[in-house]
Order: structure tokens, then C-alpha cells, then sequence
């Protein structure tokens, strides 16, 4: 369907605009969200779609044609989400030094040893692999 035609429906808060427009940009709006979220967090991205063609629709009287092209709106409210939602799963992956046991954070081991320790697995693994 013609962008013309999806915004007049949409214009009119006609339902089958919406469904237009998800059927012309879904795969626009998930490469999109995935470019940003990454492959891994495939579910927050397919949320940042559905949550971004809520916002389009619930907001499409601030839509101006003269300022952006339809694809471009959707592909910027689906980054914005998408970033959004990135910044809420970076906050969650943050953690504390009160999360770990007290025997792991205090050790009779020197760095120097630990890096030692390293280097000869690493020589060791090498050896057996050749």
C-alpha cells in the first residue's frame, strides 16, 4: 500500500492503517531495533517494535510529512525505543562488589602470581595442541 494512502488512514485513526503500516515497515523497524539491541536480546527488540508502532499510532497527529518521510519517523521512533531499551538493559546487567562472597574479593594470591598462573596454562595448552 502507498504511504499516501497509510497516512490518510492513519489520519483518521483507521485501524487498517495501522495494520498497513506494520505490514510495509515490521522489517524495516526490526532491523532497526536489532542493529542497535543486538541479535542477543532478539525479545527487547521485537518489544521495541510493537512499542514503537503503539507510539506511531497513538501519535501520528504530530506526524509532519514535510519534515520526514513515513519510513523515517517509523525507523526513528523504533531507534528511539530501541535505544531506550538498551539503556535499561544496561542498567540491569550492573553489578555490585556486595554480590560476590568475601572470600572471592579478598585473596592470599598477587596479581603477578595470577598472571603467571596465565601464561603458563596458556604455554601449557599450546604444547599439547602442537
Amino acid at each position: 500500500m502507498d504511504d499516501d494512502i497509510i497516512i490518510s488512514l492513519l489520519e483518521k485513526r483507521r485501524p487498517e492503517g495501522l495494520d498497513a503500516l506494520v505490514e510495509k515497515y515490521n522489517r524495516l523497524s526490526c532491523s532497526v531495533a536489532l542493529s542497535v539491541l543486538g541479535v542477543a536480546h532478539m525479545q527487547d527488540a521485537l518489544e521495541c517494535v510493537n512499542d514503537a508502532f503503539y507510539d506511531v499510532w497513538k501519535s501520528f497527529g504530530r506526524y509532519d510529512g514535510n519534515k520526514s518521510s513515513l519510513k523515517g519517523w517509523v525507523a526513528l521512533v523504533t531507534r528511539r525505543r530501541a535505544i531506550d531499551a538498551l539503556r535499561r538493559i544496561s542498567h540491569i546487567k550492573c553489578v555490585s562488589l556486595s554480590d560476590f562472597p568475601e572470600d572471592i574479593l579478598i585473596s592470599d594470591v598477587c596479581p603477578e602470581d595470577t598472571v603467571t598462573i596465565h601464561e603458563e596454562a596458556g604455554r601449557l595448552s599450546t604444547f599439547i595442541a602442537n
